[in-house]
């Protein structure tokens, strides 16, 4: 089985539906951040509208990537968060960036 590996830019063009779909989450490796990984989580742990209602795929994807690059991120979020199952250490994690994502989204 091959594996198909996503740009970053093929998954700015995406839906959320889309994004949330793709079953290996190594298909996102290549895109080189990890945005597009902890969106596929809120997707599919239905968090997407409690967190980040309106925002669009590309903008979201722009301001986690923003965010992510000024916190620390702990090893267990690359471990937990592709496996897309609710994980309360994901889910902190992403409270700690919320603001920082929510100013960046404001900006755009």
């Amino acid at each position: 089985m091959e594996l198909k590996q996503y740009s970053f830019e093929e998954v700015k063009h995406m839906s959320f539906e889309e994004l949330g779909a793709i079953k290996d989450p190594m298909d996102l490796g290549s895109t080189g951040f990890v945005a597009p990984i902890l969106v596929r989580y809120v997707v599919r742990t239905d968090q997407l509208q409690a967190r980040y209602a309106g925002a669009s795929l590309p903008t979201l994807l722009r301001a986690i990537n923003v965010a992510a690059a000024h916190a620390h991120f702990p090893p267990e979020i690359g471990q937990l968060a592709p496996r897309a199952v609710r994980s309360a250490i994901v889910d902190r994690y992403l409270d700690g960036i919320a603001a920082m994502v929510r100013e960046n989204l404001n900006a755009h």
